[in-house]
């Protein structure tokens, strides 16, 4: 699996001083890559989304379909609407997916990683992404962007999101960054 590397600015929001506090701590990890884990065995049909999130629960605005310097009108930068996920998120997650605690920080934190990555990127069509805001690199699920139509489609789709965000455990809503450098590999 690839993974993304960007440097981004927030576009609506400030950075709060919980996410400052994110690491990048690499740490000596026995996180084993090839583990036995079968990522076709889970789930093979596509989610229904069945809960709806609360009516006071509105998703950030669409910044438009993306436009180039090169397309007539006016440009509409790239963007995307991503989760912040912080090395607590990533451990509490750990917990809840039951990744053994007797292990080491970085391999339940590496492995966390891997499960969330399968379950959101199979089935809920979400890419993940390394950002640089406030020149702190941190890990972000991208629920979307203004790429495509389609991708900008699943910047509304409030069911699905909603679910993202349940599923991480996470109460604060996703946020439009507008990538500075972008090198975006898709699975």
């Amino acid at each position: 699996m690839s993974e993304s590397t960007m440097s981004a600015q927030p576009v609506e929001h400030e950075v709060d001083s919980q996410h400052k506090e994110d690491s990048n701590y690499e740490g000596d990890s026995d996180y084993d890559e090839d583990s036995d884990y079968d990522e076709e065995s889970e789930h093979e049909e596509d989610p229904k989304y069945t809960e709806s999130p609360p009516s006071t629960w509105q998703l950030p605005m669409s910044p438009g379909l993306y436009k180039s310097i090169n397309e007539s009108g006016d440009v509409v930068k790239f963007r995307i609407l991503a989760y912040r996920v912080t090395i607590q998120d990533m451990l509490r997650m750990a917990d809840t997916l039951q990744v053994d605690p007797e292990r080491s920080y970085a391999y339940r934190r590496d492995k966390a990683w891997e499960l969330i990555r399968l379950e959101l990127g199979k089935h809920h069509c979400c890419r993940w992404a390394r950002i640089a805001i406030d020149d702190l690199f941190t890990s972000c699920i991208v629920v979307a962007s203004n790429c495509t139509p389609v991708d900008l489609y699943h910047a509304n789709d409030r069911k699905r999101i909603w679910f993202v965000q349940q599923y991480l455990g996470l109460s604060k809503l996703p946020v439009w960054y507008s990538p500075w450098l972008v090198n975006i590999t898709k699975k």
